[in-house]
C-alpha cells in the first residue's frame, strides 16, 4: 500500500481517492476489507497519510519523496498488477474508479485489439460497484464500437440481450437496442426484433415523459409501417413476375391488409390522437422529427386502407403548423391522395401526380417545396 500510494499522487497534489487505492490493490471485495483497512490504519498511525470524506492525503511532501525512492528500488515481490491497474485509471485523480475505467475503455477503441476493447468494457459491466448510468454507457459504447468499427451487429444485439434484465425499463437502452436491431441487414428477423423491443418496453409500463412516449410511439409507427409496406411492394413484384401463385398471393395480401388496419389503429391513430391538439413545433427537435416521421408513415398506411380523409387531416395539420422544410413528404402524400380520388386529372398515371404539377393544387405545393429544396443545394 505504501508504494501503491505513490502511483496515485504527485508533488503538486498529495491527495487521492480511497476507492481508487482499493482498485489498484485489488482489495475491493468485502472479504478483503479487513486487510485493506488494517493496512490503511497502520499508515494513519504512523502519520504517513490522513483520510477525510473518501480521500487520503500523504502527510507531507517529504514522505511522498521517500515513497518514490522506495518505489524506484522496489523488488520483484512488488505486485506488477498494481502498476497495470494504475495505468488503466490514469486520469483525473478525483474521478471515480468506474468513470476512469470507462474513459480508458472508450480510448482503447482506437488503439487496441477487439479482445482488449471487450475486456476493458467487460471489466466495467461485470463490476458490482459500477453505477447504473456508467454501466449503461459502457454497454452502449461497446455495442456502438462493435457495429460501427467491426460491423458485428449480431454480437452487439447479443450484448444488449445479455443485460436486458437490468435495463429493460430504461428508455435510453431501449432506443439504442431497437435502432441497432433495425439497422441490422444481416438477417430479416432483426427488424421484427426492433419492433418487439419497443412493444415489450411499453408492456412494462415504464415511467416516461410525454415527449419520450411520443418519440417511441413515432419510431414504432415508422418501423411497423415500413415493414408491411415493403412486404406489400415485394409481394406485388412477385405477382407481376409470376413468382407466386394466385392462392398464395391472396393469403399474403389479406394478411398484410389486416396488419395495415391494425397499424392504423395502433400505434398510428394513437400517435395522431396525442399530437392532434399539440403544436408540433413546440416539441423538442428530436421528438418532433420522430413524430413527423411516424405521421408520414401513418398517412401512407391510411392511404393504403382507403382512409384518405384521415390522411388529409394529418397532412394539413403538419403543413399548417410546421416550417416549410418539413412539408415535402406531406405534400407528396396529399398529391397521392388527389390522384387516387381524381385519377382522370393525371391521365390515370401516378407519376403525373408528381411531375405534371400544373394539373393539381397539391402538385403546385409540391413543386414549390421541391424547387426551394433544389435551390438550396
Amino acid at each position: 500500500m505504501f508504494l501503491a500510494i505513490s502511483l496515485l499522487v504527485d508533488e503538486n497534489d498529495l491527495t487521492g481517492l480511497i476507492s481508487t487505492l482499493r482498485f489498484i490493490l485489488n482489495k475491493e471485495d468485502s472479504e478483503t476489507d479487513d486487510d485493506f483497512f488494517n493496512a490503511l490504519n497502520e499508515l494513519i498511525k504512523l502519520k504517513i497519510v490522513t483520510i477525510e470524506d473518501g480521500f487520503f492525503r500523504v502527510y507531507s511532501l517529504e514522505i511522498f519523496k521517500l515513497m518514490k525512492i522506495y518505489y524506484q528500488n522496489k523488488g520483484n515481490e512488488f505486485d506488477g498488477g498494481i502498476m497495470s491497474r494504475a495505468k488503466i485509471i490514469d486520469t483525473d485523480k478525483r474521478t471515480s474508479t468506474e468513470q476512469a475505467l470507462l474513459t480508458n475503455a472508450d480510448a482503447s477503441r482506437f488503439i487496441s485489439t477487439e479482445v482488449e476493447v471487450e475486456n476493458s468494457y467487460r471489466r466495467i459491466l461485470n463490476r458490482q460497484k459500477t453505477p447504473y448510468e456508467i454501466k449503461r454507457t459502457a454497454l452502449i459504447n461497446f455495442a456502438t464500437y462493435l457495429i460501427q468499427q467491426k460491423s458485428k451487429f449480431q454480437k452487439a444485439l447479443k450484448l444488449y440481450e445479455d443485460y436486458f434484465s437490468l435495463f429493460k425499463k430504461d428508455e435510453i437502452y431501449t432506443l439504442y437496442y431497437s435502432s441497432n436491431a433495425w439497422a441490422d441487414s444481416s438477417t430479416p428477423t432483426s427488424k421484427y426484433l426492433a419492433i418487439q423491443i419497443i412493444e415489450n418496453f411499453f408492456k412494462l409500463k415504464p415511467r416516461l415523459s410525454s415527449e419520450s412516449y411520443l418519440k417511441l410511439l413515432g419510431i414504432l409507427t415508422t418501423y411497423k409501417a415500413i415493414l408491411v409496406v415493403t412486404e406489400r411492394d415485394d409481394l406485388k413484384g412477385k405477382s407481376r413476375f409470376r413468382e407466386i401463385s394466385k392462392s398464395n398471393y391472396d393469403i399474403l395480401y389479406n394478411e398484410q391488409k389486416e396488419r395495415m388496419q391494425e397499424i392504423f389503429k395502433y400505434p398510428g391513430s394513437r400517435l395522431y390522437s396525442l399530437i392532434e391538439d399539440i403544436d408540433i413545433m413546440g416539441l423538442s427537435t428530436s421528438c418532433r422529427n420522430h413524430v413527423l416521421d411516424g405521421l408520414s408513415h401513418f398517412t401512407e398506411i391510411a392511404i393504403r386502407i382507403n382512409k384518405n380523409n384521415v390522411g388529409k387531416e394529418v397532412c394539413n395539420k403538419v403543413i399548417s403548423e410546421t416550417s416549410e422544410n418539413y412539408h415535402k413528404p406531406f405534400v407528396f402524400k396529399l398529391n397521392k391522395i388527389d390522384f387516387f380520388e381524381n385519377p382522370e386529372k393525371f391521365d390515370n398515371d401516378l407519376t403525373n401526380a408528381i411531375t405534371d404539377v400544373k394539373q393539381s393544387e397539391f402538385g403546385n405545393k409540391l413543386k414549390s417545396v421541391l424547387s426551394k429544396s433544389e435551390g438550396s443545394k
